[in-house]
């Protein structure tokens, strides 16, 4: 095994480090805000919103995370690009979406 092929792996993660937990934080604090908000709305038990509410936990709890990330990766930016283009008339094609939207969303 090389070292020095190590050392230089190790300081470029490091590099990456600080954004990675930048995206964590921003996620956490969305997911807890949203959390609280759909909790709420479940347990107030809204009469059509709460059976979606239910589909929803349903789906997170029944698929796995990965692919979920698959489902929102291949397919949000199409659905951006094409409520861009139809309701604010802009020329925005699905591969110019940048793929932190897509994390965060997820």
């Amino acid at each position: 095994m090389r070292a020095d092929l190590l050392y230089g792996a190790f300081f470029t993660i490091l590099k990456a480090v600080p954004r990675t937990l930048f995206i964590a934080l921003i996620v956490m604090a969305s997911a807890i805000v949203l959390g609280v908000f759909l909790a709420f709305l479940r347990m107030k038990r809204v009469k059509i919103i709460s059976p979606l509410i239910g589909l929803l936990v349903g789906y997170t709890r029944g698929t796995p995370m990965i692919v979920q990330l698959f489902i929102v990766y291949y397919s949000l930016p199409y659905g951006i690009a094409y409520m861009a283009n139809r309701f604010f008339a802009a020329d925005i094609k699905a591969f110019d979406v940048p793929g932190l939207v897509t994390i965060y969303v997820t």
